[in-house]
């Protein structure tokens, strides 16, 4: 409520009080000055003529007409005053309730979202996902929205069931349930897009799809705060092209059927790729590794690339297998670098490659046409 304004609107008590007081001190401070002059000229008012007699009057009755003109636009002026305290009042109230209505059709979309996403049939399930999607997507979701929304496809997949044996090929329940997790993996990176308060050093949304069964994922050229893949599972390419991680970055035990495509990717915190199997190709090339980059006991079945990549922390490569070509053409090893026990099977290329730090190859089996 705006100064001097009751419920209704309306001037209060005090401020017409103040104007009053205002108005009658004003008066009593002209009657004493006309006093004083009467006063002072006591003695020729006998003998003033009538002319100047009424040029007094006049003169009185002008400065009080003046004053009444000055009481007028004062009382005009806090009026004004308090009729726009009042339409500030009242649109901050419209805004209040705006946002507190927007909250709440959030909510409400929320759950219903998350209830669809629970129903038996896949074409709800879809639908589900895509209500909850848009509501992460609005133009005016904060990033703690967008982080729920997230959260709540992330913890989808992870529930999913994952292909078993018993199934055939053309069972019914698995080409739903593969439906619908591609569908999961195709909205999901839409909501690392465009994120309000979204820089590169702050507010990345985490994911955490540990131990998630996932077709294809396209997370290309995304910020993602932590990234949590810890022994999921890709059966299709798994592609972080271009990718910043912000906080750490788990693949341990993840494995990769096919491609994994990290190539000019940015781990500003440390990356695990500890027991992880890449059955495809791993391309790391100019990929930088500002923190510690694992890859202890790492299984590469196909090539695996980095070249021009980037450890400015600790690398460690114990025990890994490179069972096709293992090239790090033009590495750069700033930090400590480790290849104890490691297993080259294929072609081996270090040309050029760079160690500034400690390195290690105690026990390190390379191929005859290295």
């Amino acid at each position: 409520m705006g100064k001097g304004e009751t419920k209704s609107g309306r001037a209060s008590p005090r401020l017409w009080l103040s104007v009053l007081l205002w108005v009658a001190g004003a008066a009593v401070l002209m009657a004493l000055l006309v006093s004083g002059f009467l006063a002072l000229r006591q003695e020729s008012l006998r003998t003033m003529r009538p002319d100047d007699l009424n040029k007094g009057v006049q003169t009185v009755f002008f400065v009080l007409a003046f004053l009444g003109v000055v009481a007028t636009g004062v009382v005009t002026y806090q009026r004004q005053r308090t009729n726009q305290d009042q339409h500030d009042l009242d649109r901050e109230k419209f805004t209040e309730e705006r946002v507190r209505e927007t909250e709440r059709s959030r909510q409400e979309r929320y759950a219903q979202g998350a209830e669809m996403i629970a129903h038996d049939s896949p074409a709800v399930r879809i639908a589900g996902l895509n209500v909850i999607t848009q509501l992460g997507r609005e133009v005016d979701a904060s990033n703690e929205w967008r982080q729920t929304c997230l959260n709540l496809l992330c913890s989808y997949l992870r529930a999913t069931p994952k292909p078993t044996t018993v199934e055939t090929d053309a069972s019914p329940a698995r080409f739903e349930n593969s439906v619908v997790r591609g569908e999961a993996t195709r909205l999901l990176p839409t909501l690392l897009d465009d994120a309000p308060n979204t820089s590169v050093t702050t507010g990345a949304l985490d994911i955490d799809l540990r131990g998630a069964h996932l077709p294809s994922l396209d997370l290309s050229g995304k910020h993602i705060g932590n990234a949590g893949f810890e022994g999921a599972t890709f059966t299709g390419d798994a592609v972080f092209e271009g990718a910043t991680f912000i906080g750490y970055a788990w693949f341990g035990g993840a494995t990769f059927t096919r491609n994994a495509v990290f190539e000019k990717a940015t781990f500003t915190g440390d990356a695990e790729f500890d027991r992880a199997t890449v059955t495809g190709d791993a391309r790391f090339d100019g990929a930088t590794f500002t923190g510690k980059g694992w890859f202890a006991a790492a299984t590469f079945t196909g090539n695996a690339s980095f070249g021009k990549v980037t450890f400015t922390g600790y690398a460690w490569f114990l025990a890994a297998t490179f069972t096709g070509k293992a090239v790090f053409q033009r590495a750069a090893f700033a930090g400590d670098s480790e290849f104890d026990g490691v297993r080259f099977n294929g072609y081996t290329n270090f040309q050029w490659a760079t160690f500034t730090g400690k390195s290690r190859f105690n026990g390190a089996k390379l191929h005859s046409g290295t």
